[in-house]
Parts: structure tokens; C-alpha cells; sequence
């Protein structure tokens, strides 16, 4: 057996990485050895990379979510830097391996102090997303389907069309997220929307 072990003293998380020969008889040489050591670090690193790119899915624009995977009472399972970032920077205080907030499983995503979560089932486990709010997190969701439809040029009707909304329904959607959002325009709103993506 050969086994190297690696810990992330920002997150808490360990990963240990074994090695077995069928061949009792026949131990790893000092070569196989050092090879071990030298890959062992890109294998894990590689894992943890493909990992969280197979869970990715594709988001709304003007966003950045970063992501960890956690058990029902919030213990960090596998996470990226980017989020060990957001949490360092919201809770000073934090020292990993669990999250700094209550996570509500029952809720697909919510608020808590200035970063706004998303949760999905994953088996037995949840996958976290993060975000700092910004200003689209003010919109409601139909608010957003309509501003973002609005930035691609579509008219109300046919935002309407598209949403099965009345076009009166659609300007009022949009009208509500001007006063959210501080905009008077279209263009405004436009220019708004690209400066946050």
C-alpha cells in the first residue's frame, strides 16, 4: 500500500489517496514511490477541478457562483477556493469544515447577511452555491425573466408571447424593476445589466 494525504488548512477538508498492489510479494520500488509523491498532488487537485466542473450547470448571466458540496448539517464534503473566499471574507471568525450559517435544505435559496444561497439536492448531499447580493437579487424571478428579455431587444408583446404573460403584465413587471433597480430606461437597464455581467 501507498498512501500520500493532503489537507487544505482553509476549508479543514483532507484527502487521502491510496494506492494498492494485487502482488503482496512485490512492493512499490523507491522510484514508484517518488512518482507517487510528485503526482499526487495533480491527481487530487484534477479530481477536485473535474468534480466541481461536472456539477456546474450553465447560470444566469452577471453572475459568479462558487460552489461546495455539504451533508444535511452544513459539514463541507468537497468546496472551491472561491468559496472558502466569500466565507473568510463574510465571517473573519470562520475555521472551516462546517458552514457559518445555518443551511435550510428545504429551501432551493435564500439570504443570509450580505451573500445569497442556493441549495440543491444531491443525493444524500446538498450542493451550495454562493453569490454577494447585488441588485438583480432585489428582482423577483419573473422580474428577472423579464428584464433579461428586455436586454435581448424583445419588444413587450413579445416578451409576453415568449413568457405567456399580457403585455400590460410584462410592462408592469418591467416598470417595478426600474424602481428596484434605480433605471427610468431601457437603455439604462441595458447598460446596467452588462456592468454587472
Amino acid at each position: 500500500m501507498l498512501a500520500t494525504s493532503q489537507a487544505d488548512a482553509r476549508s479543514g477538508l483532507y484527502t487521502l489517496l491510496t494506492l494498492y498492489r494485487f502482488d503482496r510479494d512485490r512492493p512499490f520500488t523507491d522510484e514508484e514511490c517518488d512518482i507517487q509523491a510528485q503526482a499526487s498532488y495533480h491527481m487530487v487537485q484534477a479530481y477536485s477541478h473535474a468534480f466541481f466542473l461536472h456539477l456546474s450547470r450553465p447560470q444566469r448571466k452577471g453572475r459568479r457562483r462558487v460552489a461546495a458540496v455539504v451533508d444535511r448539517e452544513g459539514v463541507l464534503h468537497e468546496v472551491d477556493q472561491g468559496f472558502v473566499g466569500l466565507l473568510e471574507k463574510h465571517y473573519p471568525e470562520w475555521q472551516g469544515m462546517n458552514l457559518p450559517f445555518e443551511l435550510h435544505c428545504d429551501k432551493a435559496s435564500y439570504k443570509v447577511e450580505k451573500l445569497y444561497v442556493e441549495v440543491e439536492p444531491l443525493a444524500d448531499l446538498y450542493l451550495v452555491k454562493l453569490h454577494e447580493q447585488g441588485p438583480l437579487d432585489s428582482l423577483t424571478a419573473r422580474e428577472r425573466e423579464v428584464v433579461f428579455a428586455v436586454c435581448r431587444g424583445l419588444s413587450h408583446k413579445a416578451i409576453g408571447n415568449e413568457l405567456g404573460l399580457a403585455p400590460t403584465t410584462v410592462s408592469s413587471h418591467l416598470y417595478r424593476a426600474y424602481s428596484k433597480l434605480g433605471v427610468e430606461s431601457r437603455s439604462a437597464l441595458a447598460r446596467l445589466i452588462h456592468d454587472l455581467g
